[in-house]
């Protein structure tokens, strides 16, 4: 049996070889890895295989050989490896005989396996012909339908894990480069439940249909041939016409010849009448066939500027960066979803460039302040104009006022702008402001506002260890409040303090939060006197870790705990 695997394999070689000869005489005696003139394919393919394999070990005491065949279904994934390499998976479904041995225990077994494998393909060219060395390790599982000997504890229907290893070579032949002749050593290990572990050496011989790629070249060609269909019919129609036009002129010509004879006017008049209208008709003809000589002329014209056109954007295309995605917002300023019909929405524009296909799919990701996931806005296939915000959450909770959230755009291009670039992804960012929000409470009674982002030093009520950029963001935030107060006059205001109570103890609520935060009222209530508000209607008051936002467990979130509350009552 060995000698005939290996004169197989032998033999397969030197056909391979003198086909490579034959269809490229010039090409040069070496292997060339990596190349681009390997066909690179996509998406699914189907295929065929028959195998042949002997047992190693223990196990060819009991079957020395078995044959057998199946079908199997490849995926090749969008990967980005460097040097034309492509990843992919494959699921085969394989049935086998196996022919045991007469003096073994085993006396008939039937194997259906099915296994899911991994492979790495490289693409190389051997001889000038196209091959590719596709390993791939699977696992999976087989049943076995067995009947022993003299009752045998190996009877009946059972199954056991699979494990194969098939470093398959791959011929692309020269003529149909949707199509794949395949060839791999194949090793298969099999731990059995009655004690044997299962060896096997062979090889596996199958025909694999790239469907995409076969679709792709059919609707190809399909398109060359109607034009050729199209070029032909054309020729022949004027053909037709100068053919028509040379009968024409030949029955004109022996018309005159006619009239020179004609012995009296009357059959001199009838002859001129009928070389007049054979002329007319020669005319016609060969104005028609002017035509479509005009038409075909054009026709031509219009495909090689369609082709000249192609191969400059073919050209520009492979002058492009990789693909390049923008954001662009409008009302990023003061953004206040409060439902006073004012700056209520944002609308962001999505765009991509430098991409030769519909992109597969896009994602925009909006942040809050602490860079937690908010919201998100997804769709498959190509950007959509705008994108309109309104401010929730995916969980529909509302921005906070005056801060600043981050839009992040991610595009996944095309498979193919994805392997001409190598990039996976294309991302843009911008910054979504916030204002002052004015929630309304009781309708022309009550109001609230509530800022998270007045900064205070550490464990204190005071402004002293603040940034210049933390001190500016403070101004401007008082300063808002303060002109809130005053658009509502005749109002009284409750400044409300919070803090979160990390412990979620009552002796941190009582001894150091409700302090603390009855300090950091006070302290916003001098800054809103110093700011022209009358102090008799202003009141400090420390909440503590008292109604809080976020719960105890909604750690990513306690940061809206610690917050100033602004009540404008009339």
């Amino acid at each position: 049996m060995s000698k005939r695997l290996f004169a197989f394999f032998v033999l397969f070689f030197i056909i391979l070889s003198a086909s490579a000869q034959k269809a490229d005489s010039s090409a040069d005696s070496k292997i060339v890895f990596f190349s681009d003139d390997v066909p690179r394919y996509s998406n699914f393919a189907v295929g065929v295989f028959a195998n042949n394999q002997y047992g190693l070990g223990g196990w060819a005491d009991y079957a020395p050989m078995s044959l057998g065949g199946g079908v199997d279904v490849e995926y090749t994934l969008g990967a980005f490896l460097p040097k034309n390499l492509d990843l992919g998976f494959a699921l085969h479904a394989n049935y086998a005989h196996i022919f045991p041995k007469s003096s073994s225990t085993l006396k008939k077994d039937d194997d259906i396996s099915a296994n899911f494998a991994v492979w790495l393909r490289v693409p190389f060219l051997f001889f000038g012909q196209r091959f590719a060395l596709q390993p791939e390790l699977g696992f999976g599982a087989v049943f076995h339908l067995a009947e022993g000997q003299n009752g045998s504890e190996a009877s009946g229907m059972y199954s056991d894990p699979l494990l194969t290893f098939a470093p398959a070579v791959r011929w692309i032949p020269p003529a149909a480069d949707t199509i794949e002749i395949e060839l791999a050593p194949l090793y298969t290990f099999m731990p059995q439940k009655h004690g044997h572990m299962l060896n096997q050496i062979g090889f596996r011989l199958g025909l694999i249909w790239h469907i995409d790629s076969f679709v792709k070249n059919y609707s190809a060609n399909k398109e060359k041939n109607k034009e050729k269909a199209l070029a032909e019919q054309q020729r022949l129609e004027r053909e037709k016409q100068e053919e028509e036009a040379r009968r024409l002129k030949e029955k004109e010509e022996a018309q005159r010849r006619a009239l020179d004879a004609a012995a009296n006017e009357e059959e001199k008049a009838r002859i001129e009448a009928e070389l007049r209208k054979a002329e007319e008709a020669r005319k016609a003809a060969e104005e028609e066939a002017a035509r479509i000589a005009e038409q075909e002329r054009l026709r031509a014209e219009e495909a090689a500027r369609i082709l000249a056109a192609e191969q400059a954007r073919q050209a520009e295309i492979a002058s492009w960066p990789a693909p390049l995605a923008s954001l662009l917002v409008q009302g990023n300023q003061n953004f206040t979803p409060d439902g006073d019909g004012l700056n209520d929405t944002v609308t962001f524009t999505p765009g991509i460039q430098y991409v030769e296909a519909t992109c597969e799919n896009w994602t925009i990701l909006i942040t809050d302040p602490q860079g937690h996931s908010f919201r998100t806005f997804k769709g498959n296939g190509a950007l959509p104009e705008t994108v309109v915000w309104d401010g929730k959450s995916d969980k529909g909770e509302t921005v906070v006022s005056k801060n600043t959230y981050t839009a992040k755009l991610t595009v996944t291009p095309s498979r193919t702008d994805r392997l001409r670039t190598k990039k996976h992804s294309a991302e843009a960012e911008v910054k979504v402001n916030t204002g002052l929000l004015l929630e309304e409470i009781v309708p022309d009674h009550e109001w609230k506002i509530v800022v998270q982002s007045i900064a205070f030093d550490p464990d204190a009520a005071t402004f002293n260890k603040l940034t210049a950029e933390q001190v500016k963001a403070n101004q401007e935030t008082l300063d808002e409040v303060a002109q809130q107060i005053k658009d509502h006059p005749g109002a009284n205001v409750v400044v409300e303090g919070y803090a979160n109570n990390v412990s979620g103890t009552e002796k941190e609520n009582r001894e150091e939060l409700i302090p603390l935060s009855q300090n950091r009222a006070e302290s916003i209530v001098n800054e809103l006197v110093n700011r022209g508000i009358g102090s008799e209607i202003l009141t400090a008051k420390g909440m503590g870790g008292a109604n809080p936002i976020a719960a105890k467990r909604d750690r990513e979130n306690w940061w809206k705990n610690r917050r100033v509350e602004f009540r404008i009552v009339k």
